[in-house]
């Protein structure tokens, strides 16, 4: 089936986390980034994976 929404670039940090939990808490951190990756989430029997599109480095 083909998503008819319209696409919005996200970022995920939990997935399938039961208990959902009442509130996150994430803290400011540095994050150094030498690169980053399209990844296509990919469904399939035995659960979801990630495959990676393509590769830029980060300048």
């Amino acid at each position: 089936m083909v998503e008819q929404r319209a696409y919005q670039a996200h970022m995920t940090f939990a997935r399938k986390v039961i208990p959902a939990p009442r509130q996150i808490v994430v803290q400011v951190c540095d994050w150094e980034v030498d690169h980053f990756v399209l990844l296509r989430s990919v469904s399939s029997a035995e659960g979801v994976y990630y495959e990676p599109l393509r590769q830029w480095t980060a300048r």
